[in-house]
């Protein structure tokens, strides 16, 4: 009698348990098959390597989080190319924001496409009286445009100044049609402001992501701008640049010579983003030429700064220059730092220095030519390739700084490749993705 009534107390308390996952794996059936769209979105991958794995350190979140898709930012050169995206990669029944929106080819091709909701927002503006060049008002926004633009689907709304976009999108008071969540974000500040700021623009973005709802991630970023497009053709990361650095410069790059004319610019550096000392140091032999000069920021005790050297110090045969040697010039900003690492590697040359001081950087280099004995030493003014491991910036905070501090090397010491330790630089170069790569894919 007891064993059966054992068996019986058993059997309610299993019931018992397990019926709360029952309910919730109905209601989850339920949830699915009221938006199904969810389960079906496209997604784009930046890369497909190994560091992309989401136990790497920069995909490392609490056990309580969910997965989610990746977001991704398309760079567009134009708009021409901005509305072949939109028609591309936008879906049906997406909830789309726009700003810069000039009611024209970009906000046309988003409210064909998505057939769901369109928030449409631009500044303010002063419209020409004289329409008889239509070919210089053709692209802008004119008076009243907004009226029967898209009725049902598209949304219209002017801000004073461009920082009245978050009012816009999501603190308008009393207003209950306004939505939360957005599934696409397009974005053109140049039209707004008359000029292409990239860091603004990255801003804008960075924020626009946090204030969306949570619940329903925004995944898809289309932007117009062409520095940020040149920005994300030229922004490596580690991983995928050891496996293919030769790629980029027989492919991507024009070299320049020293004899070539003053009129000619160099070609856009790139910029190789990894995350841990051990990465750091793989891109040397992928980066570092013989015969390079090259310069570490934050040498600490030397032993990349050592590396580098080792690589860079054997001599070149250059038919333009001759043959030259390279090396490696070690800087940090601290004075005990640099004496130790003077002591445990005395054949290098290492100073005092600040990694945003550009000006004090090429005193350094001057100062060590100067004092170089051996004439066949590269005596080329700037750097060939620069390593970069500034504390502040290797973590996942500090992007605007890090991407500031490269365009400042980049312009001041013209070098053909910058290596930054950086988790937020790298989290860039998996996310900014230039819409060509997409094409050509």
């Amino acid at each position: 009698m007891m064993t059966k009534l054992h068996s019986f107390l058993c059997l309610v308390l299993c019931f018992y348990h397990t019926q709360p996952f029952l309910i919730r794996s109905s209601q989850r059936a339920d949830n699915f098959a009221r938006y199904p769209r969810r389960r079906n979105r496209l997604v784009f991958y930046a890369s497909t390597t190994k560091s992309d794995n989401p136990s790497s350190q920069e995909d490392r979140t609490s056990s309580s989080s969910s997965v989610k898709e990746k977001q991704q930012w398309i760079t567009c050169s134009s708009t021409k190319e901005l509305a072949h995206a939109v028609r591309n990669l936008v879906q049906p029944g997406d909830c789309v924001a726009e700003l810069g929106s000039q009611l024209r080819e970009v906000s046309t091709a988003i409210c064909e496409a998505t057939q769901g909701n369109a928030m449409l927002v631009d500044t303010t503006r002063k419209f020409p009286k004289n329409t008889e060049r239509k070919d210089r008002t053709r692209a802008m926004r004119m008076e009243g445009d907004e009226t029967d633009f898209f009725p049902g689907i598209a949304r219209f709304q002017e801000i004073q100044r461009l920082e009245d976009w978050r009012h816009a999108f999501f603190f308008s008071v009393g207003d209950q049609s306004l939505v939360s969540s957005y599934d696409v974000f397009v974005v053109d500040v140049n039209s707004i402001v008359g000029n292409d700021l990239e860091w603004t623009t990255l801003s804008i973005i960075r924020e626009f992501v946090a204030l969306n709802d949570n619940n329903n991630p925004c995944r898809l970023v289309l932007i117009k701008s062409l520095s940020l497009n040149q920005w994300a053709s030229r922004i490596i990361h580690g991983r995928k640049w050891c496996q293919g650095a030769s790629y980029y410069f027989n492919n991507n790059r024009t070299t320049i010579s020293t004899t070539a004319k003053k009129s000619e610019q160099r070609a856009p550096c790139y910029v190789v983003a990894t995350v841990g000392v051990p990465e750091y140091r793989d891109t040397i032999p992928f980066t570092v030429q013989a015969g390079d000069a090259v310069l570490e920021i934050g040498c600490h005790l030397g032993t990349s700064t050592a590396m580098i050297h080792q690589a860079a110090a054997i001599s070149r045969d250059d038919t333009d220059t001759g043959t030259h040697k390279g090396y490696c010039i070690g800087v940090d900003i601290g004075n005990k730092i640099v004496q130790g690492a003077q002591r445990r590697h005395a054949n290098i040359y290492f100073a005092v220095g600040d990694a945003w001081r550009t000006a004090e950087l090429l005193r350094i280099q001057k100062d060590f030519l100067q004092q170089e004995t051996d004439d066949d030493v590269n005596q080329r003014i700037g750097f060939d390739v620069v390593y970069v491991d500034v504390g502040g910036l290797s973590g996942p905070d500090g992007l605007m700084e890090a991407l500031s501090l490269i365009s400042a090397l980049e312009n001041a010491l013209e070098p053909r490749c910058i290596v930054i330790k950086s988790l937020c630089v790298r989290r860039l170069s998996s996310t900014l993705v230039p819409y060509w790569k997409l094409q050509s894919s």
